[in-house]
């Protein structure tokens, strides 16, 4: 992984599913895929099965709402009273923070 890459995100946490989780996006940082939000969380892939394929990278905007159900697999994203699904790809419960990551941004 690039040096710079990871001591910029080096305080960073994967959003995961041991917890239910909700937060409002204030800040969106995006590389190679990967969102990084609020200064504190990577989002990995997250998709819906729309047609065309809507990819939560290219979705997401600040205001956003987000909600992870504890042991879910899909994120909630509500926009403007709307709410839109997405298969989460993430951190599962018990996986170290960001494995996938280091990989990615190589």
């Amino acid at each position: 992984m690039n040096y710079s890459v990871k001591s910029k995100y080096s305080n960073y946490h994967d959003l995961d599913r041991c917890n239910t989780q909700s937060f409002k996006v204030s800040k969106i940082e995006k590389d190679r895929g990967v969102l990084f939000l609020n200064d504190s969380l990577i989002l990995g892939t997250a998709y819906n099965n729309d047609r065309p394929v809507l990819m939560l990278y290219r979705f997401i905007e600040i205001s956003d709402s987000i909600h992870l159900k504890k042991s879910s697999d899909t994120l909630e994203l509500y926009r403007k009273g709307k709410r839109y699904w997405f298969k989460y790809f993430g951190k599962k419960c018990g996986e170290k923070d960001a494995s996938w990551l280091e990989e990615l941004l190589k």
